[in-house]
């Protein structure tokens, strides 16, 4: 199509201009002398252009919001990607890092993870707010209670001790009680590649065990009892799904199937 309607209008109809102002320049070149054929190819590169100059700014803005919709993406923190509701608390330190500026004012951080998408989260209490290890807290985006606001991801190397104890203790309360969700795992699991499965991910889990539960998933599994009943030799399914997640949320793991990247 010559004039294409704006609707669909893409980058594929900058071809045929491109081609027009290169026969056009050619032409000039080699038939100089031919001053009413140049003419007359000049006039209708000219309508040309003209007609699709209001289409080719139109692409042009298009794709420039596209590309800046791509980086304002990027350059969001991560919890506005990944939306937490709660955290689960695992330091509070009201003085801020011991390692910060001693001279510059220190701010109160609370070290957490979040309990859906288990994403460690730096954030910014309230004034005059003292919390614990293992307390609830609201992290929506309704009416905060206890925290100001999300500073960010929390890097793992910067887990206090304390955080890191505790770190343990959350996980276990969370596989218990997401029980359902993780037993899915099992059930719904699908290949990585041709020659490995997302079951191999787990730690103490083998092509043997792999075959074995896809066999036996065909009656979904209900719980990680079944699980460990139904399958021979099965590693305890809930101490394997806390180390994977500790895995992803402390190591460089490649593959995610707990923890969002």
């Amino acid at each position: 199509m010559l004039f294409p309607n704006s609707e669909h209008f893409t980058e594929s109809h900058f071809v045929p201009i491109i081609k027009v102002i290169r026969y056009r320049n050619a032409f000039n070149n080699h038939h100089k002398t031919n001053l009413v054929n140049n003419m007359a190819i000049s006039q209708f590169t000219a309508i040309y252009l003209n007609y699709h100059y209001f289409f080719i700014v139109k692409y042009v803005k298009l794709q420039w919001n596209q590309a800046e919709n791509r980086m304002d993406e990027r350059q969001q923190l991560p919890e506005q990607r990944v939306r937490e509701e709660h955290a689960i608390v695992l330091d509070f330190l009201p003085h801020g890092y011991p390692f910060d500026n001693p001279s510059s004012r220190k701010t109160p951080i609370i070290q957490a993870i979040g309990k859906e998408h288990l994403v460690l989260l730096e954030l910014a209490p309230k004034r005059e707010v003292f919390l614990q290890p293992m307390q609830d807290v609201y992290i929506g985006e309704g009416k905060r209670e206890q925290v100001h606001h999300i500073l960010g991801r929390l890097d793992p190397d910067k887990l206090t001790a304390t955080a890191r104890d505790s770190l343990d203790t959350v996980i276990k309360e969370i596989v218990g009680k997401n029980e359902k969700r993780f037993v899915e795992f099992f059930n719904k699991s699908q290949p990585l590649t041709t020659r490995m499965h997302q079951l191999e991910l787990l730690p103490g889990l083998g092509k043997k065990h792999m075959w074995e539960i896809l066999e036996k998933r065909e009656m979904p599994f209900t719980s990680f009892a079944d699980i460990k009943s139904r399958v021979k030799l099965m590693p305890d399914p809930e101490k394997i799904i806390m180390k994977r997640i500790m895995l992803e949320i402390t190591g460089n793991e490649k593959h995610r199937i707990f923890v969002d990247a």
